[in-house]
């Protein structure tokens, strides 16, 4: 059983975090949301430092100036990614991949796909929206919302395009695919955006899913999948699976597309 160290107070301006993952010791790099109308916050991500009894926050990216009024919105659903001992970070309706070095958030790498973010002069021109209307203007006009979410295996950094493809980046080379296809279940799904757990690459599939498909699952070729349903009722807990990916997987997933 763990012994009680100390209580650290937050200021209010830094409280209103959206996700937090610790950077360093000593260090905590905060998200926020989107500024609104309870909260105008001033950083899209700040770094929070212990002094004293107080965790004090300082700005290391400013927050864009696009609000969501009376929506607490993050808009990002993954915000940070550790790989290789490097920090990476994604900021709303960019392409930039941002690196944490020094204390400071900085840029560090450019995805360059095309008609994927808006350019500033396209914000500017249409600051005076909410930030929903903002995006449909963009769905509209086939401008992309940028990098939506990112996160790391031990080999690999992955990027959701627009929330509709994913970027499989090692460092040296990427590749992007769409969804990933289960053909026991004949169901595509999102690898970054399966409801699961960042980093972790964990999704789940509902038991009265799993039911509904049984007849399919048995005729497939998963038999552990076939053998789980067997015994599966409809309000059992939902089922968890987890991604596993290879060391050469660009390497396969080039040759299978012909690249």
């Amino acid at each position: 059983m763990g012994a009680y160290s100390n209580t650290i107070q937050l200021d209010t301006e830094d409280a209103n975090i959206e996700y937090a993952m610790m950077c360093g010791e000593g260090e905590l790099i905060a998200y926020y949301p989107l500024p609104n109308n309870y909260s105008q916050n001033q950083s899209e991500y700040s770094v929070c430092r212990i002094k004293n009894d107080s965790l004090i926050g300082e700005t290391l990216l400013k927050a864009k100036e696009i609000g969501t009024q009376n929506i607490h919105y993050p808009f990002l659903h993954y915000q940070i990614a550790l790989l290789d001992n490097q920090y990476f970070f994604i900021s709303v309706l960019s392409n930039e991949l941002f690196v944490y070095e020094g204390g400071q958030i900085m840029p560090g790498y450019y995805v360059n796909i095309p008609e994927n973010e808006p350019s500033e002069d396209f914000i500017e021109e249409h600051k005076d929206l909410n930030f929903f209307e903002l995006v449909e203007t963009l769905k509209k006009s086939n401008i992309g919302l940028g990098i939506t979410a990112i996160e790391s295996s031990s080999d690999y950094l992955f990027m959701s395009i627009s929330n509709k493809s994913t970027l499989i980046w090692d460092k040296k080379r990427s590749i992007q695919i769409s969804d990933i296809y289960d053909p026991d279940l004949k169901l595509y799904s999102d690898l970054l955006l399966s409801g699961g757990v960042s980093d972790e690459h964990l999704g789940f599939y509902s038991a009265d899913f799993l039911c509904a498909n049984k007849e399919l699952i048995l005729k497939g070729n998963d038999r552990s999948l076939a053998k789980l349903v067997g015994n599966l009722l409809e309000d059992d807990n939902p089922v968890v699976y987890q991604y596993y990916f290879k060391k050469n997987a660009i390497d396969i997933l080039i040759e299978k597309y012909g690249i």
